[in-house]
């Protein structure tokens, strides 16, 4: 939100509110959850729009997420609706550079996914223009 000066759609809280599996007990992990899908990169259906009825907060991320919700937070919702809902966006990040292995099922680790996230930031202006 700092960085690239977008502001969550609050209009989306109500629904983006609804998973089945998050809750207070989360603590400041619910807030995020909620801003990630009203920013609308993760915690969403295909269309890259419908809020998931679980986020499944302890599941082990893979690159597939990880790639999907980076991907989405460059390019909104360009990439969504692949057959699997990966497939555009990893083609995609593996285009601009940003992935190297594009390996879906791979569980990421959150030191490959700060790599991407480092490139991302190298490419800062080229990639948010």
């Amino acid at each position: 939100e700092n960085v690239l000066g977008r502001k969550a759609d609050g209009s989306r809280l109500r629904m983006c509110s609804q998973y089945n599996d998050v809750d207070s007990s989360l603590g400041d992990l619910e807030l995020t959850i909620y801003k990630s899908c009203m920013h609308k990169v993760m915690g969403l259906q295909n269309d890259g729009n419908t809020p998931l009825d679980t986020f499944n907060p302890h599941e082990v991320m893979t690159r597939k997420y990880v790639v999907t919700t980076l991907s989405r937070v460059i390019w909104g919702n360009k990439y969504d609706n692949g057959d699997p809902f990966y497939v555009k966006h990893m083609q995609a990040m593996q285009d601009a550079g940003l992935v190297s292995l594009p390996d879906p099922e791979m569980p990421e680790q959150r030191m490959n996914a700060f790599t991407i996230m480092m490139r991302m930031a190298e490419q800062f202006d080229s990639l948010f223009e």
